[in-house]
């Protein structure tokens, strides 16, 4: 067998492990990584995984093994193997309490058993794992469950519960630590079918786009092939049947490589539909027989049922009313085992039995706590309200020592500041003195965010107040000394303190645009008047604070001019995860935003970064505080 390049590497790490259980764990890692593309060369790895597994009597490792084995055996079409191997991998899982990894196993079951037309166990599956999830387990070890009942619910045409589901699990991947990129995936081109069925097609055209990308970027191939397959629908609902093809048939090279028979068979009957629109029947009655031989191979009901209508289709298109008329009555006569009212019907039944127990569970253990519940709820409500006006105390604290928005403008009159705290208080803040011939301004970012953050705020605008008051210092370089020699003698007694504050400081004479910075751990961004690019100032690599080498902070001299803009800002915006692939903003990014406003009025500017910034971080949460001054001259 002919072994990918990564084998080899495989092969060195393997040499260096020191136990039979850190060499199983690898050999499965490798399995989990490359099973998709490389199935055939995983298969005699996971076995030798297995094996060792064995030996050791080690239940997680076996059953992990047994999952990668499940995986093998539908891959080629070995699907009783496959059921008999999931099973098994499920209840060594849950034994071991690997409950993320257990409802994968269950939802990789339930979706044989959902292909081959067994909806009812199917069903039965996923929600005997979500009670087993919800009730042992954490809240995203339910997340391929919770993800199966997105199908579950798209297939009844519940598109209202489907597109539920799937935020849900969009919701459930900001939390998780597990990596479930493939799970990303597959919610996003679900979420996109929904847009699709309920025609938001500029929305699902958006989403499908995404997926794409995402899928690209982290190297999914199957589901590559799923999002390709969908954009394919996409383009021929708009009956843009060129296009259609194009992706059809980009999905179906995959998929054939892939050997997924399956998702081959919906590509091939889709590709039947463009032929059939082409006048060319023959070509479409060939593919579509040899995907119904196909769905015969690997006993699948729905997709022998979906071959039966698109040759009845197109004997229709051909006038032949008797071959058309044999292929719908195969087709009715399917139907009725696995769709139609009384299926539809048994499926709901049991999705309200399950959450009629679930809550009836929920009730008993809550019924059962009650009276210490409510004790303790009316303690932790009392604490809550008196944190919370601590809190909110503090806010009016931390906002009344900022400077106040007409006071910036009045001095800094074409500038902006998008000050967006992660919590109620924020380690973020911006500050500005005025002296004699000059404006001091400067954006901060102190160590963490919420009331820590905010905590070392105060102390360090304190400092940088009596930096500038009492020593009477204009210069950056010389106040960031001044502050770093404050802050570090109030924290004297805290040798292993390590917090404190980066800064980017400057100080412009307004008279001649002459500007002074100095950074810490910060940078300072400038576009000048009609150029398409920022010159960027690095600060030193230290922040204001206790740090094992002290050196004099650098100053940069800087000649503006009339219409040059220049930018301050903390890591918040750059940092904020989010977008289709949920990766960093980072800084590139940022910079091609400023170049992308840069014409527009500074008031506009601060709209439009908000407006960004909202749009990247969709659904996800805000991970930092985020403070950016911009002023113009």
């Amino acid at each position: 067998m002919t072994f990918h390049s990564s084998y080899s590497n495989l092969q060195r790490e393997i040499k260096k492990t020191k136990s039979l259980e850190e060499e199983a764990s690898l050999l499965l890692a490798y399995c989990s990584t490359h099973k998709i593309k490389y199935w055939k060369e995983c298969e005699p790895i996971v076995k030798r995984a297995l094996k060792i597994a064995e030996k050791l009597n080690h239940k997680e490792l076996k059953g992990l093994a047994l999952l990668e084995i499940g995986y093998q055996s539908w891959f080629s079409d070995k699907t009783k193997e496959a059921l008999i191997d999931l099973t098994k991998s499920a209840i060594l899982l849950k034994e071991s309490g690997n409950y993320f990894k257990f409802s994968r196993a269950v939802t990789v079951k339930s979706s044989i058993l959902w292909s081959k037309g067994d909806r009812k166990d199917a069903v039965l599956n996923i929600f005997n794992g979500l009670r087993t999830t919800k009730m042992k387990g954490e809240k995203q070890d339910s997340l391929w469950l919770e993800w199966f009942l997105g199908i579950f619910y798209f297939d009844l045409k519940d598109y209202q519960n489907a597109e539920k589901q799937y935020k849900k699990c969009l919701s459930i991947i900001t939390i998780s630590t597990a990596n479930v990129k493939d799970a990303h995936a597959y919610c996003l081109i679900g979420y996109g079918g929904v847009l699709l069925k309920t025609n938001r097609k500029d929305e699902a055209l958006d989403y499908l786009l995404k997926a794409q990308q995402f899928c690209e970027t982290n190297l999914l191939q199957r589901q590559e092939a799923r999002v390709l397959n969908d954009l394919g629908n996409y383009f021929y609902s708009k009956h843009e049947y060129g296009q259609a093809s194009a992706y059809y048939l980009k999905s179906y090279k995959i998929r054939l490589e892939q050997n997924t028979k399956p998702a081959l068979i919906t590509t091939m009957l889709a590709l039947s539909k463009i032929d059939s629109i082409n006048k060319s029947h023959e070509k479409a009655l060939k593919i579509v027989n040899t995907a119904l031989d196909f769905s015969k191979e690997i006993n699948s009901t729905p997709k022998i049922i979906a071959c039966h209508k698109r040759l009845s289709k197109i004997y229709k298109d051909l006038n032949n009313y008797e071959k058309s008329i044999f292929h719908s009555v195969k087709k009715k006569k399917l139907d009725k085992l696995i769709s139609g009212t009384k299926i539809s019907s048994e499926l709901k039944n049991i999705e309200t039995r399950f959450l009629t127990e679930f809550i009836e569970q929920e009730r008993k253990v809550l019924s059962l706590q009650n009276e210490d519940l409510i004790k303790a709820n009316e303690i932790i409500k009392k604490q809550y309200n008196e944190i919370s006006d601590s809190i909110r105390y503090a806010k009016r604290i931390q906002t009344a020592i900022l400077p106040s928005m007409s006071f910036v403008q009045k001095h800094l009159n074409q500038s902006f500041i998008l000050y967006l705290p992660k919590d109620i208080v924020a380690g973020d803040f911006y500050w500005m003195e005025i002296t004699k011939d000059s404006v001091i301004f400067a954006v901060a970012d102190c160590t963490g965010h919420g009331v820590p953050g905010a905590m070392i705020s105060v102390v360090c605008n304190n400092a940088l107040n009596r930096a500038v008051r009492e020593f009477k210092l204009t210069k950056p370089n010389e106040i960031l000394d001044k502050v770093r020699n404050l802050i570090t003698k109030e924290f004297k007694n805290e040798k292993d303190f390590y917090d404190g504050m980066d800064i980017s400081l400057c100080t412009l004479n307004k008279t001649t645009n002459h500007l002074e910075w100095s950074g810490a751990n910060s940078p300072l961004w400038i576009v000048r008047k009609n150029k398409n690019s920022i010159d960027e100032f690095k600060g030193n690599s230290q922040p204001i604070g206790i740090y094992p080498v002290y050196n004099p902070f650098t100053l940069h001299e800087i000649q503006l001019a009339k219409g040059d803009q220049v930018y301050l800002f903390s890591d918040g915006f750059t940092d904020q995860f989010g977008g289709s692939n949920y990766k960093k903003f980072l800084k590139n990014k940022f910079r091609s935003l400023i170049l992308d406003l840069k014409d527009s009025p500074m008031s506009e500017q601060k709209e439009l970064f908000l407006q960004k910034h909202i749009e990247w971080k969709g659904l996800y949460e805000q991970i930092d505080d985020i403070c950016i001054f911009g002023i113009k001259l």
